[in-house]
């Protein structure tokens, strides 16, 4: 099991602060520069690093993960 948040990082190209669509482990969040915006919600380790070291998928909801075994991606 892991803990992971909601953050925020700098987007330089907007020039203001943006919240990830993706949620993180502390480590992760400070690997980036960012900062936690939420409380932690604890999860499977199985939803973390799929593309990023200590985040989840960019759209995943740590509040109501996926059930079971079910399928994520389109072949």
């Amino acid at each position: 099991m892991a803990v992971v948040y909601r953050f925020q990082t700098w987007d330089i190209t907007n020039d203001c602060f943006q919240t990830s669509r993706r949620w993180a482990a502390k480590e992760a969040i400070e690997r980036v520069g960012g900062q936690v915006i939420s409380e932690g919600i604890e999860i499977d380790d199985k939803f973390l690093g799929g593309e990023v070291d200590g985040m989840t998928a960019r759209g995943f909801d740590a509040r109501n993960p996926p059930s079971g075994d079910f399928q994520t991606r389109v072949r």
